[in-house]
C-alpha cells in the first residue's frame, strides 16, 4: 500500500537514480518489483491460511462419528 502511490509517482515524474552523466538508470522497475513482490507474498499467505484452514477442517470431520 504505500510502495504503490512511489511506483505511479516514478513512472509520471520520470524519476532516476544515479549521478547524471555517469550513470542513471529508471526507479520505476526497482519499485514494480517491491509492489509485485509484496502482492505475490500475499497471495501466498493468503494460500497457506486457506490450506491451514481446510486441513484442519478436514481433520475435524474425519474423527467425527458417521
Amino acid at each position: 500500500r504505500a510502495s504503490w502511490p512511489l511506483l505511479t509517482q516514478s513512472i509520471t515524474r520520470n524519476q532516476f537514480f544515479g549521478v547524471e552523466g555517469v550513470f542513471t538508470f529508471p526507479t520505476w522497475p526497482i519499485r514494480a518489483i517491491i509492489v509485485v513482490g509484496a502482492a505475490s507474498v500475499a497471495v501466498a499467505y493468503i494460500m497457506q491460511i486457506a490450506n491451514t484452514l481446510r486441513t484442519a477442517y478436514r481433520d475435524r470431520n474425519a474423527g467425527a462419528p458417521r
